[in-house]
């Protein structure tokens, strides 16, 4: 199920360590007998809101907002292309420069050289 949490970059001020991820509920300290109970403001920390879903095959996803509205809208955006069947993962456009040039490359195979007289600028 899709929600929208707060979200803090920086741990609690009282024991300053960090808490384990990837976990279902609240956010628990990993030293042992600790009372902190998760992720709290601090002075200059700046707050955000974190969109989380699920996609389609399964993998959990999650994007960051400065406001709680547009990481609503998020979802709800999310919610209804996954029901229409037109979601598409984020990660799926992502390429590197050096997959692109070789892509790009590969089509060039073809063209032949240029004369050096042919070649824009020259007399």
């Amino acid at each position: 199920m899709a929600h929208v949490e707060k979200h803090h970059r920086k741990p609690c001020a009282r024991c300053a360590h960090g808490y384990a991820r990837h976990q279902r509920g609240p956010a628990r300290c990993t030293i042992p007998d600790c009372a902190c109970k998760g992720w709290r403001a601090q002075p200059g920390d700046r707050e955000t809101y974190r969109a989380r879903w699920i996609d389609p095959a399964g993998k959990e996803r999650s994007k960051s907002f400065a406001r709680k509205l547009d990481a609503g809208r998020h979802l709800v955006a999310v919610e209804d292309a996954k029901y229409r069947g037109s979601y598409v993962d984020p990660a799926a456009g992502k390429l590197s420069f050096g997959e692109q040039a070789e892509r790009w490359y590969k089509t060039t195979a073809h063209l032949k050289a240029l004369h050096p007289s042919r070649l824009p600028g020259a007399a």
